[in-house]
Order: structure tokens, then sequence, then C-alpha cells
């Protein structure tokens, strides 16, 4: 019996969109860990200016 050519096609197009698919799921992780920082920062920028100019 012939043995048949195993392809290697299929195998490098699934490490290729699981590793496209792993770059975009790491991107947004970032992007919402910067935003969250961002807006962390923003609330200890306003809450240290209340306490510093108390309203009359």
């Amino acid at each position: 019996m012939a043995d048949k050519p195993k392809s290697v096609l299929l195998p490098i197009m699934a490490a290729a969109v699981f590793g496209g698919l792993a770059r975009l799921v790491l991107r947004k992780f970032r992007t919402d860990r910067q935003a969250q920082r961002a807006a962390q920062e923003d609330l200890a920028r306003r809450v240290s200016e209340a306490v510093r100019r108390p309203r009359p």
C-alpha cells in the first residue's frame, strides 16, 4: 500500500491563524490595561485637586 504524502500546509496555516488571534488578544489586553491605568490616574488627579481646594 502506498503511503499518502502528509500535507504540511494545514498545520502551518493553523499555526498562523492561531498566532494572529493570539496577537489580537494580547493587543486588546494591553489597550484595556492602558485605559484602566489612565482612568485611575485621572481619578487620583481629581481626588487630589478636590482635597487641595475644598468647595466654598
